[in-house]
């Protein structure tokens, strides 16, 4: 198991009302738990994962994102 703390930013949010976009965040920063280690876990699983934060933090999906920040961290019990 690891642990990635990531921030996203210029979110491209996909609202049906322009109005929505005055209420949702310039960034998102993000804690999320994902199975295996950083020699497994590939870059496409953690856009993934990112993705999917970003949806469950704001209630809003979007049309993309980027990263300014990514640790990944690996759990150290065995």
């Amino acid at each position: 198991m690891a642990t990635i703390k990531a921030t996203a930013h210029a979110i491209q949010w996909d609202v049906d009302e322009p109005g929505d976009l005055a209420h949702l965040p310039d960034r998102v920063n993000v804690t999320i738990y994902i199975e295996g280690t950083e020699s497994t876990i590939s870059a496409e699983e953690i856009d993934d994962a990112i993705s999917d934060a970003i949806t469950n933090e704001t209630g809003f999906c979007h049309k993309g994102f980027a990263v300014s920040h990514c640790d990944l961290i690996e759990d150290q019990e065995k």
